[in-house]
């Protein structure tokens, strides 16, 4: 599993991440970062680098991880975790030649569903404002839900998707968010589910209105425990994915306001390259948060999220999980050529910190009984785009004492040589965890296994 091979030589990838699978030998992970399976069958999976987690499988672990990490957990950087159930995503079958859509509750009729094409074949399609009306519409009406075909949409409104709806994506299909809202879909509370879609930021939104946000899940106060919405292999990008298009913008990616919905496999990126250069400063791109989270007992199970302008994912909900986290820091905070004081706030308080650059994961002092497992966040601060050295204060936020964390870490990849993050974890007093977990280019790793930490459990019992 590599992103290149050149000369027998295996270059680095981020990660990735592996569901319902059966695989007669070994799992090699090869350069691979970090990486979540989850509900597979396997012999072993070997090696990894910092941050594997191992969710519902059955299999063996062999492997040693990198050895640049100090205060390493036992079995790193394998975590592994088991929950309540494995998540099934919609997929179309064939069933005595008639097509299905099928979920882990109901078999549906292709011909029950909007099917989403491109017209006359040219991709990308622009979709009115008039015809999303009538999708809208259309859902409301009883269309069970809306089946995407590859291709990229540029959406000039915004899709209204009540409860009990079933969005599918073939091919990872994705939906430009050409409105002036920014806003691509707006969802029901409970039921709802959307799988394997592309929301790509447009350019006639500003990354200032917080209402620019291009999928919002639910509304306060609603959702259901034996009807979650769920979002599979959903993706973000704000990127300039046209070699002529100007910058996009958006406020955050995604934003969950309903109770008890789950993710499993999201990726949000804000472009640290795209179609016009390999080094995007600050001021481009921009997109403040990758996921803000309001609803209570929401879970996410293998979550990635990249280089955004500021806190990038932000949790206010009460009983909140993450389970498999990968973030990497923005590389480059410089604009127009000049070193760039970020503000770091989040959507709820008009208080900024300033700070060379924003802890990747922000959660409130609201969001109580909070969990994280398998944690990584990495920093790559280049002396480019006349960059000067940048440290990150910490790598996570923690504004109340009712949360925890099992098994966390953060790495220096590359960059400037005495760059890099201060703590893994600050919490609302201002202190660091653990206490001396500084990283640069000469101690690249520091680790812990659990926060709070074991002694002062056992000490409050």
């Amino acid at each position: 599993m590599c992103d290149i091979n050149m000369f027998g030589l295996c270059g680095n990838t981020s990660g990735g991440f592996i569901s319902g699978m059966d695989i007669d030998g070994n799992i090699e992970l090869g350069s691979q970062q970090q990486f979540y399976i989850t509900g597979s069958n396997f012999n072993k999976i070997r090696s990894g680098r910092w941050n594997v987690v191992s969710n519902n499988n059955k299999g063996g672990y062999d492997g040693r991880g990198e050895r640049y990490v100090k205060d390493l957990w036992e079995d790193y950087p394998l975590t592994q975790t088991k929950s309540e159930a494995n998540l099934k995503a919609p997929k179309l079958v064939l069933e005595e030649n008639v097509w299905k859509v099928v979920t882990d509750k109901e078999r549906m009729l292709v011909d029950d569903f909007i099917v989403l094409s491109l017209g006359s074949n040219e991709s990308p399609t622009v979709v009115s404002e008039e015809l999303i009306q009538q999708i809208n519409e259309q859902l409301m009406d009883g269309a069970k839900g809306v089946i995407v075909e590859p291709g990229i949409y540029h959406l000039e409104g915004t899709l209204k998707v009540p409860d009990n709806k079933v969005f599918v994506g073939i091919g990872l299909p994705a939906f430009v968010c050409q409105c002036t809202s920014g806003r691509c879909m707006e969802t029901g509370s409970e039921g709802v589910h959307i799988q394997g879609i592309v929301f790509d930021a447009g350019v006639n939104g500003k990354s200032s209105d917080e209402s620019n946000i291009l999928l919002t899940i639910g509304s306060s106060g609603n959702g259901a425990l034996n009807n979650p919405s769920m979002l599979q292999d959903v993706y973000c990008r704000s990127s300039r994915t046209d070699p002529n298009q100007s910058s996009p913008q958006a406020f955050a990616c995604i934003e969950i306001i309903a109770d008890h919905t789950i993710g499993e496999n999201l990726w949000l990126w804000r472009a640290d390259h795209d179609n016009q250069s390999k080094m995007i400063p600050f001021d481009v791109n921009t997109c403040e948060h990758g996921l803000i989270v309001r609803g209570d007992n929401v879970k996410m199970f293998g979550l990635f999220v990249e280089h955004f302008n500021n806190y990038q994912t932000v949790w206010y909900g009460k009983n909140g999980e993450i389970r498999f986290y990968q973030s990497e820091m923005p590389y480059f905070l410089t604009v127009e050529g000049e070193q760039h004081i970020v503000d770091c706030s989040h959507p709820d308080s008009s208080e900024t910190v300033e700070e060379q650059v924003c802890a990747s994961l922000y959660v409130s002092e609201s969001a109580t009984g909070f969990r994280g497992e398998g944690l990584g966040i990495y920093s790559f601060f280049p002396n480019t785009l006349n960059q000067k050295t940048i440290r990150a204060k910490t790598a996570i936020v923690v504004e109340n004492d009712d949360v925890s964390f099992h098994h966390a870490l953060t790495y220096w990849l590359n960059g400037d040589h005495d760059s890099g993050i201060d703590s893994i974890l600050t919490n609302k007093n201002g202190e660091s965890y653990p206490s001396e977990s500084s990283i640069y280019q000469d101690l690249k790793g520091y680790a812990f296994s659990s926060y709070p930490p074991e002694e002062s459990l056992n000490s409050s019992e």
